[in-house]
């Protein structure tokens, strides 16, 4: 059960190239992604509880009294930033940049889910260390994980039907997939928690090559 919502909180975050999604000009839409951006490094580095408004308040430069007018309260702030970057925009590769050769697709999408995770890793702490007092977000939380899992079962019941890969359980196959990738961001993510050897991205496109062609070649008829 803890793997199972450890997978899915792991599949849901994906924000901006450089970690955060951009502020927009409007005025009142900078001061509240300010905030969230100060909650969530502050929250991924002491803990929730131990983070205060006026903390919050401190880093995003703007006053407490802001920091209430804009959320109401602490909880509110982590609530918002979950539900506001609880997306992952991998979709696009299902419906736009598939070529239906499994090696390939797969590649795709592992590269994708990386990168907006590794680009993520405070968001995802975040989500570890709080999730189980954050019950009532459940759904947000697993809504795109879910449907990624859909997306991958569906891609593989077609390349079944097209020959391209061998008749089996399409949920376990994309489950399987899923599961793959985590590992392999989770031993970065250690890595980089307590700061160790740090896996470069040349080393991470060749551990994806690898994980990709070996999944694939079990697949393939």
């Amino acid at each position: 059960m803890y793997y199972n919502k450890f997978m899915l909180v792991a599949t849901n975050v994906l924000l901006g190239s450089d970690g955060m999604v951009k502020p927009q000009k409007d005025h009142n839409r900078c001061t509240s992604e300010r905030i969230l951006y100060a909650a969530i490094d502050l929250i991924a580095d002491k803990g929730y509880k131990s983070v205060t408004t006026k903390e919050i308040a401190a880093v995003s430069q703007v006053s407490e009294m802001t920091v209430f007018r804009h959320f109401g309260n602490k909880r509110a702030i982590l609530e918002k930033a979950i539900e506001k970057y609880s997306s992952i925009s991998i979709e696009h590769v299902f419906s736009n940049l598939l070529q239906w050769e499994l090696q390939h697709d797969l590649l795709l999408i592992s590269r994708t889910y990386m990168s907006g995770m590794i680009r993520n890793d405070k968001v995802f702490l975040i989500l570890i260390k709080e999730g189980t007092s954050l019950y009532e977000l459940d759904h947000e939380i697993t809504k795109h994980p879910v449907q990624l899992q859909k997306s991958l079962s569906h891609y593989f019941r077609q390349m079944e039907q097209k020959g391209k890969v061998i008749s089996g359980d399409s949920d376990v196959q994309a489950s399987a997939f899923m599961r793959m990738n985590l590992g392999t961001y989770a031993t970065h993510l250690i890595h980089r928690r307590h700061e160790t050897t740090v896996i470069d991205e040349q080393q991470m496109e060749q551990l994806l090559l690898v994980n990709t062609q070996i999944f694939a070649r079990g697949l393939t008829p």
